[in-house]
């Protein structure tokens, strides 16, 4: 080993749990140290709007908004969603929200946890996190070790965060025009130019536009009947491509099964099975790294701190049902998801 850290929480992942986690810890004066695999500000493929929900977690978090000059995109405002179903029917939601760029906004996370007194380790992926008889060993991919008593998971889809089933995107960030509102973010469930679901949102004049599937084969294919969709329905008109986006975000099952930890390593974030409808992340994001974080202050065994997470967690695993239960009752395609 080149070298060995001793602290008293490992961190992985730099997104919006891992980040919270990490400033809710070292504000209590813990000694935290946050692993992240890419450079900051990193990139996610991302609707990036932020529901009212999120936006109130991160004034009750960090004590503070999110600076609208640094981390939004024009429209600032978001005004809702328009989702229209299998049969083209339109259903309309108004709420307010945030239009942002998600790398930006991370690296606003990450430098808030940094003026807490977190380390944080850049461009440092992590070969293995395992139990060890007197907390959790991480091992980075360039053989760096960093021993703590407790460990948070905040991978997303990586492998670190346990056996998983996905569902696959691709969009496009696009110059050109575009007749729909940009102060909505539009969600298409017809089965044509998706297996799951299609959108269109607009950030700082960037048509963006994707479709997800099951299947990564069909996805060039889907896309494209989207596009054709859009410029006959909504008379898009592309005249740059600027940047194609192939991603990927975790398939939540009917009941909406979660994967806590065992106390010793926890989860958070997508790792733990948390994804609202559309891919809406964030909030249950900042919400399971702030109970993961504040259940490992608490103290106690492993199974207290297990219990303790799950007792926090309640209301976001209640709140994710009830979306997807929402989302089952407008489509069925998602009918298994109701309660």
């Amino acid at each position: 080993m080149k070298s060995c850290k001793r602290v008293d929480l490992a961190i992985v992942g730099a997104g919006p749990a891992g980040c919270t986690a990490a400033y809710t810890a070292a504000k209590a004066g813990m000694r935290v140290c946050l692993v992240e695999r890419c450079a900051l500000p990193r990139y996610k493929s991302c609707s990036g709007m932020l529901i009212a929900r999120a936006i109130e977690r991160i004034r009750a978090y960090y004590g503070q908004d999110a600076p609208v000059a640094t981390t939004c995109c024009a429209p600032i405002r978001n005004a809702g969603m328009v989702f229209t179903d299998e049969c083209g029917k339109e259903y309309r939601f108004e709420s307010a929200g945030l239009n942002v760029w998600r790398s930006e906004l991370d690296a606003w996370f990450a430098a808030q946890a940094r003026a807490q007194g977190a380390q944080i380790l850049e461009q440092t992926p992590v070969a293995r996190c395992v139990p060890t008889q007197s907390g959790v060993e991480l091992t980075t991919a360039r053989g760096d070790r960093i021993e703590a008593r407790r460990a948070i998971l905040a991978t997303g889809v990586s492998a670190l965060g346990g056996q998983a089933s996905y569902i696959y995107t691709y969009q496009t960030y696009c110059e050109g025009t575009v007749r729909l509102d940009p102060h909505y973010f539009y969600a298409y469930l017809q089965p044509e130019f998706s297996d799951y679901d299609a959108w269109l949102n607009v950030k700082d004049g960037q048509i963006v536009f994707g479709v997800a599937s099951s299947s990564k084969a069909r996805l060039a294919a889907y896309h494209e009947s989207f596009a054709e969709y859009l410029r006959e329905r909504h008379g898009l008109r592309v005249t740059k491509t600027l940047r194609v986006d192939p991603w990927a975000m975790r398939r939540i099952a009917p009941g909406c099964a979660t994967n806590c930890g065992d106390g010793r390593m926890l989860y958070a974030g997508e790792a733990a099975g948390l994804l609202n409808p559309m891919g809406e992340g964030v909030s249950c994001a900042l919400e399971s790294g702030y109970a993961a974080a504040r259940a490992v202050m608490t103290g106690g065994d492993d199974a207290q701190v297990a219990d303790a997470y799950r007792e926090r967690l309640q209301d976001t695993v209640a709140y994710m049902r009830r979306q997807w239960h929402l989302t089952g009752r407008l489509s069925e395609r998602f009918a298994a998801m109701q309660l």
